[in-house]
């Protein structure tokens, strides 16, 4: 009993915070699902996904109705992502704790820095238009993120978001919506190979599961109300917290 009310405590908190920041929640669910439960990193990801699938999709509806997704966009990233998580599903089965962790925390806090060392200078340049962007470049940036997402359970977004930055016209808002829009589709794919595989525990999932129903929205009414430079600057600290959690599991 006790065990579950802080398994809602925990997916209320990550789906808040992977609402606002688009990330889908998992970024902090997984190194917590390490670091307090010890499980292995196919259930992790499995247990996780389940989350993600929940916040994004209900984040998702909210962004919808605030016109904030750019929905050839985030199909175009979900048609390389699906495939991809596939794939990262099945091979997290053969990755060792350890490398699961290390590998996992060093991509964070890589994205992190980039993110704060350059998230004044990218918040002004994703408001000059670049055009549409290309289906090759956000076929294959989906793919990348399928992988992660199927191998971590952490969404992805440790990826879009900077390669929405870079690749797109997007602003901070649009990327943060049209990140969790596409994510929730190459989630979907990955949650349901995990099932397959039987790595997905309903003790663990249904506790995040009812919390994500009631972070997933109201992160995404927070996420409006900040400043786009402030938007980014949280997406670093968020990373960095991912990162530092998953070391100390292995310290």
């Amino acid at each position: 009993m006790l065990t579950g009310v802080w398994l809602f405590v925990a997916g209320f908190v990550t789906s808040v915070a992977g609402s606002v920041v688009g990330l889908g929640g998992g970024f902090l669910l997984v190194p917590a699902l390490r670091l307090f439960f010890a499980l292995p990193p196919a259930v992790v990801a499995g247990t996780s996904l389940a989350l993600v699938v929940t916040n994004n999709a209900t984040a998702s509806i909210s962004y919808a109705m605030q016109r904030r997704i750019r929905v050839r966009t985030g199909l175009l990233v979900a048609a390389g992502g699906v495939p991809g998580a596939v794939a990262g599903a099945h091979a997290v089965r053969g990755m060792s704790a350890v490398a699961f962790d290390y590998l996992l925390a060093a991509l964070t806090l890589a994205v992190a820095v980039n993110v704060l060392v350059r998230r004044n200078a990218r918040a002004v340049e994703s408001e000059r238009p670049k055009g549409e962007p290309s289906w090759w470049a956000m076929g294959g940036t989906g793919a990348i993120v399928g992988v992660l997402s199927g191998l971590f359970g952490a969404g992805g977004g440790v990826i879009l978001i900077p390669a929405l930055i870079y690749l797109t016209d997007l602003t901070p808002h649009e990327i943060t919506a049209t990140a969790q829009f596409s994510i929730l589709f190459i989630a979907i794919a990955g949650l349901t190979m995990h099932m397959l595989q039987h790595d997905l525990r309903v003790e663990f999932a249904l506790p995040v599961l009812i919390a994500a129903l009631v972070g997933g929205p109201l992160g995404a009414r927070l996420s409006a109300r900040l400043h786009p430079a402030r938007l980014l600057l949280f997406v670093g600290l968020a990373l960095v917290v991912a990162a530092v959690a998953l070391v100390l599991r292995e310290v």
